[in-house]
Parts: structure tokens; sequence; C-alpha cells
């Protein structure tokens, strides 16, 4: 039994997608399996209210809505109805999804009422107050694909169900920026930062299209199945406060941020030549998935055929360039998501990669990424082995500067 308690946006960056991935393990690999919330029937109104900031109720329930072998209970260890439960948190997802979408299309008229829509764009969107100064500004985009009534979500698909545009999801990071009153600069570059937030976004989901859906030699998808896309915009106060613990290597970098010049940042010169003045924020993207794993796809292999070497080696080779599943005569174009992943965060960001066996990640504001390996060839990380879980969860740790 695993026990939870904490709300979202408590967890240090690049906790919260390793636990939902160590939960969709549990749920999907286990005969009985049970998830207790900190939560009594007087609670439940109030987490459906704040939906927001207890994503994580939420998408387990739905994930293990069809799968009856798991139990969902309260603190008092008495079974909640997961039928009831699911229901709410359909209707609470869609009309995030439809607040999302009214940045690409104009809600239709048998959709949820405006007035509902408004009353969850000002709890979203509000000036800054202590909540999320000190909390982070939190919201998890999940496409469950075993779940009709949640259609796929405006995010990044368009209205016929193709991948958007990098220059769509461009349009809707500006517009979670300006909706949180984070001003950016006017003119030319004002989308510098939106447009490597963005690219970071659109590889990474457009990799769990492809290859998150199914078994390691596509033969079955799997049900149930979820890919989502957690984005945390951590203000100055709460950056400040993560430098203030010790002995981990993401908090180490953390520190070492708050503690540097606006100039030693390595972020784009326009941003610190305007913010003279200005706070340091950072902005966490994780992508999960629930799929095969990057190792067992890369190499059609299951785990009990592959050594801990074989693995790790694996997961590294799928961030050089032109490296891809894809044998046909255009792995040179689909073989560069993840490399230009890396070249985003370049000389200031942190990835945390977690799939496998494989703990994956690199400090590159210490290790600043050598031309060589820009151009594609031979990254290096530091490598732990844990516990198997499946899927792959992929953090980004992106800093900017900004001005209230």
């Amino acid at each position: 039994m695993i026990k939870i308690s904490i709300p979202t946006f408590a967890y240090p960056p690049g906790q919260f997608s390793q636990l939902l991935q160590i939960l969709f393990t549990k749920i999907r690999n286990e005969q009985n399996a049970s998830i207790q919330f900190d939560i009594d029937e007087n609670d439940e109104q109030y987490i459906f209210e704040k939906f927001y900031i207890y994503y994580q109720f939420l998408v387990i329930v739905l994930f293990s809505k069809n799968l009856s072998h798991v139990k969902i209970l309260n603190k008092n260890g008495v079974s909640i109805s997961k039928e009831k439960l699911c229901s709410l948190s359909i209707t609470k997802l869609n009309l995030q999804e439809e607040l999302y979408s009214l940045t690409f299309e104009p809600a239709l008229s048998y959709d949820s009422p405006r007035s509902k829509i408004e009353d969850l764009r000002k709890q979203f969107f509000s000036d800054r107050g202590d909540e999320k100064e000190y909390g982070g500004l939190s919201f998890l985009i999940s496409n469950f694909d075993h779940i009709a009534a949640l259609r796929k979500t405006s995010y990044f698909y368009n209205n016929t169900g193709t991948l958007r545009l990098k220059s769509e999801i461009i349009s809707w990071v500006t517009k979670v920026f300006k909706y949180n009153k984070l001003n950016i600069r006017e003119g030319i570059y004002r989308n510098e930062t939106h447009n490597d937030i963005a690219i970071v976004l659109k590889e990474l989901f457009d990799n769990t299209e492809e290859w998150g859906r199914s078994n390691y030699n596509d033969t079955i998808e799997y049900n149930p199945n979820v890919r989502s896309c957690f984005i945390n915009i951590l203000m100055d106060r709460r950056v400040q406060h993560l430098s203030s613990r010790k002995d981990d290597p993401v908090i180490d970098y953390v520190t070492t941020l708050v503690n540097s010049n606006p100039e030693d940042l390595y972020i784009p010169k326009w941003q610190s030549e305007l913010y003279s003045h200005s706070k340091v924020g950072l902005c966490e993207i994780s992508i999960l998935d629930t799929g095969p794993g990057m190792a067992r796809r890369w190499l059609g292999k299951d785990y009990s055929d592959l050594t801990k070497e074989e693995e790790e080696k694996a997961v590294i080779n799928c961030f050089n360039k032109y490296v891809t599943s894809d044998s046909t005569a255009r792995y040179q174009v689909r073989g560069r998501g993840l490399n230009n992943v890396i070249k985003v965060i370049g000389n200031s960001g942190y990835l945390i990669v977690r799939t496998g066996h494989v703990s994956l990640f690199r400090n590159f504001f210490d290790e600043k990424l050598s031309k060589y390996e820009s151009d594609g060839f031979g990254l290096t990380f530091k490598t732990d082995y844990k516990g198997l879980v499946e899927g792959t969860s992929i953090t980004i740790l992106y800093p900017f500067l900004y001005q209230q």
C-alpha cells in the first residue's frame, strides 16, 4: 500500500512525475494494488474544487478506472467509489482542457457553461498570492488513451486529432506567462523564452505519441495508458526556499542558480540586459508516459534480456542526433527530437531521465555542453541504477529571469 498526503506543488523538482511513474508501475503489475489518500469523505469536495493542487488524485483514479484489482482508500482504509471519482475527475480535466483550448479555438456552444470556465480562469491565473509565490504555478496535462470521455487535449492536438505545430505551442506558452503576469520583453525577442519551452514540450510529447502507446515490439497497445505533461513555474521565493535544503543533486543545482549573478546563468543575453534587477524563476517540464521504456523500445528486447550496461547505453543513445528506432529513409528528419531538447537547456538547465532500471541526470550549469555534444555525438550523464519502473519520465529544469 502506498500512502499519498501532500499536494502537487510540495514535491521538489522532478519528484512528482517519478512518484506517478512508481504508482503507475504498481497499479499495472500488482495483482491487488491499494493506493491510500490522506482524505475522508468531507475532503472530496475540497479536492475537486482545488483539483489543480491535487493532480495526483485525479490521474491515479483515472488510470485505474477499469482495473477492478486496484483499490482507492481513504485515510481510514475504507474503499472509495471509483465510479463517482472518475466521473468528477473527467469533468474537471475536460473543464481545464476547455479553459486552455480557448487559446486556440473558441469554445463551442454545447461545451461547459462560460461562467464555469471564467471561474476556473480566475483560479488559475489570478494575481500571484502567497500560494503561488511559495508553491509555484503547476498544471498537469494528461492524455488517457483508454478513456473515450477524455477527448485528446487541445494543448497538443488540433480538432482533427493531429499534433499541433510548434508555433501553436509557442502561442499557448506565451499566454501562460502572460496570464500569470510574468513580464517578458516585447519586440523582436519577446518569444525567445517561450520558444525554448515550446521546443522542449513539443519534442518530448511528440515522442510519447510515437513510442509511448504500445509495448516494446509494437504488437499490443497498452490499456490503461497515460501520457502526461507536468509544467511547474517556480517563482523566486520557491527557488530561494528550495536552495536552503541540502544533500540532493537537484537542490545543489538550484542553490547554484540562487548564488550566481544573472549574467553568469547563460540565460539569453537579451533577458539579463532587460532585467538588471530581475528575479530568477525556474520552469520545470516533466513528460511522462507509461510505455515500454526507452531501452526496451530502442533495442526491441525485454529487460530480462538486457544487461544494465546495455540498458544504460541504449538510453543515452536516444539523446544523440539522428539516433532513432525508425529505420526508414526519414531517420535524419526524425532523429533530432531529444538532441534538440539538449540544445535548448544548453549551458544552464538540468535534465533527469527515469526509465526501466536507469536514472540519468546532468547539471548543464556545472557541466557545460561541448560543441561535440551539441553537434549530437558522445553525450555523457551521471547514472544510477534503481528498481524497475514502467514507462519513461523526462524532467527538464529551465531557468529564466522575470520582473513582477
